[in-house]
């Protein structure tokens, strides 16, 4: 199965969740973390592999409309779950300054002091972003025969 995580910032604080989600913890060996034209090209991105999930990265001002339109493509197609894509919209908590400091990062004389300010934000928010990973990977983890046996109701359900 394919996993895009979709968030405001994709190779920013996204990054940092798929990265905890795959137990990684460096992020600088990345070359593409902070990279503003990656960020503005909104091109997805392979992070790496776990247990054969691939995991990718996107980022999108609307993170859950992308996880409706890909439902809706899933309906549509018909594919089985193996060659199905998950998606995993993504709200954290401050990722609203960090999305604002990328957008200033494109100012002509002052972005670069922007674009320094995101990365050290995301470097020093990265044990909380890991850890938010690392949830997802426990509630995403779980294989397809459990997860079909699953019943969410409203209410208890009574015998």
């Amino acid at each position: 199965m394919k996993i895009l995580m979709v968030g405001k910032t994709g190779v920013f604080d996204t990054l940092a969740v798929a990265l905890g989600y795959l137990n990684q913890t460096d992020i600088a060996c990345y070359s593409y973390f902070g990279d503003l034209a990656t960020e503005k090209a909104r091109r997805i991105l392979e992070v790496g592999e776990e247990q054969g999930h691939k995991v990718f990265i996107v980022n999108h001002k609307n993170p859950r409309i992308i996880m409706e339109i890909n439902h809706e493509l899933a309906t549509l197609s018909g594919l089985g779950e193996q060659e199905s894509l998950q998606v995993i919209p993504l709200s954290i908590a401050g990722e609203n300054l960090s999305w604002l400091l990328i957008k200033l990062a494109s100012l002509p004389l002052l972005g670069k002091l922007f674009l320094n300010w995101a990365k050290r934000r995301t470097q020093n928010r990265l044990p909380f972003l890991l850890k938010l990973g690392q949830d997802l990977y426990r509630n995403y983890a779980v294989n397809s025969r459990e997860r079909k046996e699953m019943i969410a109701a409203a209410k208890p359900i009574h015998k």
